[in-house]
């Protein structure tokens, strides 16, 4: 038997060329997009109808756009009606099994107007695609209401490209990253994107902390030169992008491939901490200022090292800094100082907001990097009425106070009333304090 496959279209029915004896079973839709197909034993879809033997099983089935390939849009949908056969309906099933008893013609039957199918092209290599506002990745098409209004808009994609034009046929329909129209019928568009020169932009951290030089837009394979400068008090640190320390010389020299956002982080050479109160029984304290916060804390006997992270109110990550065992600085970041002096050591954090609530972690690391203690809290910057809050511990918790002594470790009388002196406290701890 010769059996010849049915293409599926609104209005033309393809047949077959039968063999004397052969049922011939055709099979159609109403809709453009979504297919009529036949079963073989497998499952395996086979687009049209086919030629069986009297009394052999017949499997015909529904096939609309594949979700998977395409984004269906605000609730669209094929509603599948049933299978009619000379006007009438003579199964809602999608998947139709019947017996080949003689020919016939069965139309797969779509409520109507059936939904519009947007084909799009160019949305691969890394493009992708937003309707109406939200991530849809980069389909092969989109399922839409006829109609209704519908935005597609281009985005992400390969890096240093930019949307130049939306076409359909061949001409330009527009040249909007954001595209609207109303739905009528099916389209084909094509996103054409152009090839930008790569951007280096550079900035600082702290900001006045030092002057950045080498941003501007340069060609493919150009050597680029990125420098950093401290001003007095500072000292640079490393270049950063995305996070990742990508050099640790203030003179950075790469070659050009895409656009680039570096940051030169830098660190005070002294911050000041001899101000700051340590609560024995803490050993750790946070001044708050308005757009930064003074970190001292004791040294801990065996630590190998320390790690301070801030995160916001959000419990969003701000800032991590780790330390050596000296209280040096060896990762960070952004934006930090710090100073070591005997056995206390600080650091400043900057890059805060203003009246902002931060909380804190300080953990003590040893050998194998086991954690020997963690130190937690919360700080508030200083701005507008708010006066900033030093993380201390309740009354009753804090040790009595033995005597007051000078800093030759003379013992006073009384506690002075200015200058700067060490309180000596009933567990063996002590602290400077200035007045």
């Amino acid at each position: 038997m010769k059996k010849t496959l049915f293409t599926i279209g609104t209005a033309l029915f393809l047949g077959f060329n039968a063999v004397a004896g052969g049922i011939i079973i055709q099979i159609s839709s109403n809709s453009e997009n979504a297919r009529a197909a036949t079963l073989d034993h497998y499952y395996n879809p086979e687009i049209g109808g086919g030629e069986y033997e009297i009394g052999e099983r017949v499997m015909i089935t529904v096939i609309p756009p594949d979700p998977y390939y395409y984004y269906y849009h605000n609730e669209c949908s094929y509603k599948f009606i049933g299978w009619e056969e000379n006007g009438k309906i003579v199964s809602t099933e999608r998947r139709y099994e019947f017996e080949a008893i003689s020919n016939r013609h069965l139309i797969a039957k779509f409520e109507t107007p059936t939904p519009a199918l947007i084909s799009l092209s160019t949305f691969d290599y890394g493009h992708y695609l937003k309707v109406d506002g939200q991530d849809v990745g980069n389909p092969k098409g989109i399922c839409a209401k006829k109609g209704e209004p519908i935005t597609l808009t281009a985005t992400g994609g390969i890096i240093d490209t930019k949307l130049a034009a939306w076409k359909e046929n061949g001409e330009i329909v527009s040249t909007d990253s954001d595209y609207t129209f109303t739905v009528t019928e099916d389209r084909n568009l094509v996103a054409v994107f152009e090839i930008l020169d790569p951007k280096i932009t550079v900035s600082a951290i702290p900001a006045n902390a030092g002057t950045v030089n080498g941003a501007g837009t340069y060609l493919r394979g150009e050597i680029a030169e990125a420098t950093a400068t401290a001003k007095t008090g500072y000292e640079f640190v490393n270049w950063q992008e995305n996070g990742v320390v990508v050099s640790r010389n203030a003179r950075y020299l790469f070659t050009v491939a895409q656009s680039r956002n570096l940051i030169a982080t830098f660190r005070e050479t002294e911050t000041d901490i001899s101000d700051i109160i340590i609560p024995a029984d803490k050993g750790i304290a946070v001044v708050p200022e308005e757009q930064s916060a003074r970190v001292a804390w004791n040294a801990v006997e065996n630590a190998t090292g320390y790690t301070l992270v801030i995160n916001n109110s959000n419990s969003e990550l701000v800032c991590s800094l780790e330390f050596d065992a000296n209280g040096r600085l060896e990762s960070l970041t952004f934006g930090v100082g710090l100073k070591s002096q005997d056995n206390v050591f600080g650091v400043r954090v900057t890059n805060l907001s203003e009246n902002t609530t931060y909380n804190y972690t300080m953990e003590v690391i040893g050998k194998n990097d086991v954690v020997l203690d963690t130190k937690t809290g919360t700080f508030t910057t200083k701005g507008g009425s708010n006066v900033g809050i030093e993380d201390t511990l309740p009354a009753t918790s804090q040790p009595s106070i033995v005597g007051y002594y000078s800093l030759t470790g003379a013992k006073l009388a009384q506690e002075p009333k200015q200058g700067m002196y060490i309180i000596l406290y009933d567990n063996g701890t002590s602290e400077r304090r200035v007045k």
